[in-house]
């Protein structure tokens, strides 16, 4: 583990006191500032408040913790403006990611079943866990593909966490590191993993992705991929029974769970993800500067320390460390020149925003559909380059429709593939869509853009390059852009950093 430098100073126990009340291990009295108070930030701040760190402060720029875990409630039922649910399983098998539970325990906050996500099929407006790509495959074959792609991503987890590199994993081939995630599934015969990856990963908002790297898109996949793989493979009546011999545990043990019915495999929190942050921050004492957004930082000497100068709109403070957790985008309104800012900005956003919007619905009960439900239309070719395709369908496209609670409110993501579009322009786009289902789409309750995770443009020289930066000048950076898209991921990823850079050998 990394030791901290010299001037970092211990609190000390005397006997006595450790005798009457218990000492208290790793308590620094480093100061550090956390800008960004979204999942990334919150979850880093925990992780050092666990660690011993009590002077942690984290600066968000919203009158709000969650970033874009945006929470309405409409009637008492909470709504999330964002595509944001608690996977129970994962690569490493069956149940919540392990420092996420954690979290969510001391939140105090109750996760209740979400419902499944479904293919829409446009011709006869039935919902179906098969897109079309994946309809192409006879069950066997769907089946077996599904299975052994698991494997391999077992396989390239364990890779990860030994942070040994694709290659020598097996994952890539040193010829040829750019490979997509397309290009990958055919070489390995495994097009129907490598199809449902893209698919979803599209339809919840963390695409396009059909150009994606083969590393990157089965890394992202770890933490979601298996929930999908095991709803498909009860939907085809594949059971334990049904493995091949030598399957990996994790994987039998995802498919046994729940007993082999249902799929409960998908989470919401019952009063919503900007309530667990929320509740969160409250019980583990977690200190937030809300409504004060960073404007700059610089660093000073003062006698033999550097310190980071924070400038907000209110207050300069002082800090012996500072954390990034914003978005690239973001974080280019606030960070000194140099090398850091040029690379991170090549992380920047550049697919098409997502409009979300929560709204009133009438006719929805003369579908066919069930009461509650959540699906993406197959028809706006997901998982394909139709989805950033202007020439096929419009240029505004509700890639995900969510029937969260049995009231006629849904939620509806789109895709817009251009920033010129109005707020106003999409929700008549999505009004037209929905009409040709016979959905009628009401009252506005609310609206929000979101530029979802980016990818770095050079994801060799991004991976290569950011070790030699990180912690630099006592500087750091984590997000998505570091750790991966979701939570779990971004708890995984923080876990790592905090044991790297802020853990102190016990003698």
């Amino acid at each position: 583990m990394k030791l901290l430098r010299p001037r970092s100073k211990f609190l000390l126990c005397m006997c006595l006191t450790t005798l009457l009340f218990g000492c208290k291990k790793n308590v620094y009295d480093e100061k550090i500032a956390i800008i960004g108070g979204g999942a990334s930030g919150l979850t880093a701040a925990y992780l050092l408040e666990k660690e011993g760190y009590r002077q942690v402060t984290v600066f968000e720029k919203e009158d709000s913790v969650g970033g874009v875990a945006h929470t309405v409630f409409v009637d008492g039922k909470a709504y999330d403006m964002s595509t944001m649910f608690v996977p129970g399983g994962s690569i490493a098998g069956d149940g919540i990611q392990p420092l996420l539970a954690e979290m969510i325990d001391v939140s105090q906050q109750e996760l209740i079943p979400a419902v499944d996500f479904d293919t829409l099929d446009s011709e006869t407006f039935q919902l179906t866990p098969l897109n079309e790509y994946l309809q192409e495959y006879e069950s066997d074959v769907l089946a077996e593909q599904l299975i052994r792609g698991l494997t391999v991503m077992t396989q390239y987890a364990g890779c990860i966490a030994q942070q040994v590199d694709p290659v020598t994993c097996g994952i890539l081939e040193a010829d040829n590191l750019t490979e997509t995630i397309h290009e990958w599934g055919v070489r390995n015969d495994l097009s129907a993993l490598t199809r449902l990856i893209v698919f979803t990963a599209d339809a919840l908002g963390a695409g396009p992705s059909s150009y994606a790297s083969a590393s990157a898109a089965l890394a992202g996949g770890l933490n979601w991929t298996p929930v999908e793989v095991t709803r498909i493979l009860k939907y085809l009546g594949v059971g334990v029974e049904d493995l091949p011999e030598g399957t990996p545990p994790n994987i039998v043990s995802l498919l046994a769970a729940n007993d082999g019915e249902g799929t409960q495999r998908w989470w919401f929190f019952k009063d919503g993800y900007q309530t667990f942050w929320k509740e969160l921050v409250k019980r583990a004492g977690i200190k937030v500067k809300l409504s004060e957004p960073v404007f700059s930082l610089a660093m000073t000497t003062e006698g033999e320390e550097n310190v980071w100068m924070v400038e907000t709109g209110e207050n300069i403070y002082q800090f012996d460390r500072v954390i990034v957790a914003t978005t690239p985008r973001a974080a280019m309104n606030f960070l000194p020149e140099g090398p850091r800012k040029d690379l991170l900005s090549t992380a920047i956003v550049r697919v098409p925003p997502n409009d979300v919007y929560l709204t009133r619905i009438s006719g929805y009960e003369n579908t066919g559909l069930p009461e509650q439900a959540a699906f993406w239309p197959e028809a706006l070719g997901l998982g394909g380059t139709e989805l950033i395709d202007p020439e096929v369908g419009s240029a505004v496209k509700p890639f995900f429709w969510q029937k969260r609670h049995v009231e006629d409110v849904a939620f509806v993501a789109t895709y817009i593939l251009s920033a010129e579009i109005t707020p106003e322009q999409s929700f008549a786009a999505v009004q037209q869509y929905g009409a040709g289902y016979g959905v009628t789409l009401n009252e506005q309750i609310d609206h929000k853009r979101f530029f979802f995770p980016p990818t770095p443009e050079d994801l060799l020289t991004w991976r290569a390059t950011w070790p030699s930066y990180q912690g630099q000048d006592d500087l750091y950076f984590v997000g998505e852009a570091f750790t991966g898209s979701g939570v779990p991921a971004i708890a995984i990823g923080l876990t790592k950093f905090v044991a790297q850079y802020f853990t102190v050998e016990e003698e």
